[in-house]
């Protein structure tokens, strides 16, 4: 899709619109700022999708040259007023011109976006040059940056702590830190990649990491916290890393090559052919297993190196630990004397003597009162007790003198004769 097809697929850029969006309609900012305010958003929305429809070179930021150009439609040409378009959007905050973000303290240290805002708005900055043209630079979307670069931050030290948070898995050049985002972000340009870099360096958060250039080549340290300026020695296990993953690429070159050769290809040849042919393959088959044994031994004698040298690191972290720890326990104990704990343990033990005899004084002090109460209580209880007994005893004596009364009944185990009952059946029934 071209840009023209774009812009007259936005609803704000409708037909009916695009004569007062590419005019010069600075003027209404005072005459019509509802209308001034209208385009304004209009050209917001357009900038934000040419950035991420993937329309330009970058997810995030928009290049100034050939900007006007590049905006130019059919029958109204270019906008009239993209200057003042631009100024505007940058003083909302929504634009970040790159030639600020590079910008450094006095004392040549990075600062922050949000401390590079304060001071950006506070000095004259235009986009464009004193004859009207736009000046070379490249206008980066805030949120965008804000966003993104937090999202591959994150991906980032993730993939840091999935290599056990070694000190070497830290460090990076801009070629391997590049290489290894875009292979969870294929789409990452290295325009987008160096704009990512120097948000890192001076992010909303404060500085994410560290970033020393030689030659070229830029060394890149990162941190949980404040990170630490780059070491000569930093440098040494990049190049390291480097050679490393150099070592294994070359490794599966060769292994890649070796598996290509197809001794059994000879066979096709003439006879007379066949024996030279396979000389051949059988040389180059053994040089390049001879260049692969050798190369696989310089990948593990640097992957030991490096091991090596995240194991003295770890070593010297906990040496600094224990020292942090025996000055700890030194200053808890400077804070207690054997002196004052005994002198506690007498206050402690005088205090509970004292209480003990509080204690034994009120206990004797109640019993001189209670006696004559106490031997009140015991009388009624014991008559209690005995009315208890006297009518279990009485009980016990009815219900024994009941037995008695039953095992003397007598019970007659007879029947009737069959005398009787024929003498019974005989008798007249009475109507």
């Amino acid at each position: 899709m071209t840009i023209e097809s774009l812009i007259k697929d936005i609803p704000e850029f409708k037909p009916s619109r695009l004569s007062s969006l590419y005019s010069n309609f600075e003027h209404n900012k005072q005459l019509n700022p509802e209308g001034y305010e209208a385009n304004i958003t209009a050209w917001q929305i357009l900038f934000t999708k040419l950035i991420t429809t993937n329309t330009i070179d970058s997810q995030i930021s928009i290049p100034t040259i050939n900007l006007p150009e590049r905006l130019t439609i059919s029958i109204h040409g270019k906008p009239k007023n993209l200057a003042g378009i631009l100024d505007e959007l940058i003083s909302r905050n929504f634009f970040i011109p790159e030639s600020q973000l590079n910008n450094q303290d006095d004392n040549g240290s990075l600062f922050s976006i949000r401390r590079w805002w304060s001071r950006f708005t506070s000095g004259p900055y235009s986009i464009s040059t004193h004859d009207g043209e736009l000046k070379r630079d490249r206008l980066i979307i805030k949120s965008k940056l804000i966003e993104l670069g937090d999202r591959y931050y994150d991906m980032i030290i993730s993939e840091i702590h999935k290599s056990g948070n070694t000190y070497s898995s830290k460090l990076f050049n801009n070629v391997t830190l590049y290489n290894f985002l875009v292979s969870k972000i294929p789409t990452l340009t290295k325009i987008d990649f160096d704009i990512f870099l120097k948000y890192w360096m001076k992010g909303s958060d404060g500085k994410k990491c560290t970033v020393r250039e030689i030659d070229g080549m830029k060394f890149i340290k990162f941190g949980d916290k404040q990170v630490e300026m780059i070491t000569d020695d930093d440098i040494g296990i990049i190049n390291i890393q480097s050679s490393i993953t150099n070592l294994e690429n070359r490794n599966v070159e060769f292994q890649a090559k070796i598996n290509q050769i197809d001794t059994k290809s000879v066979l096709v040849l003439p006879k007379s052919e066949q024996k030279e042919a396979l000389k051949k393959l059988l040389t180059r088959k053994k040089l390049l297993i001879k260049s692969y044994n050798h190369s696989s031994k310089l990948y593990d004698e640097l992957s030991t190196i490096l091991m090596k040298i995240n194991d003295s690191n770890l070593n010297h972290e906990i040496y600094n630990q224990l020292v942090t720890s025996s000055k700890i326990l030194q200053n808890m104990n400077s804070k207690v004397s054997l002196e004052d704990i005994d002198n506690v343990r007498l206050d402690i033990d005088e205090q509970i003597a004292k209480e003990s005899e509080i204690s034994e004084a009120l206990v004797s002090t109640e019993e001189q009162h209670d006696d004559e109460e106490l031997e009140d209580e015991l009388k009624q209880l014991y008559a209690e007790v005995n009315k208890d007994k006297t009518a279990q005893t009485k009980e016990k004596t009815e219900d024994s003198e009941l037995l008695d009364k039953l095992n003397k009944l007598t019970v007659t185990d007879r029947s009737p004769t069959d005398e009787t009952l024929t003498k019974q059946s005989a008798e007249p029934i009475a109507n």
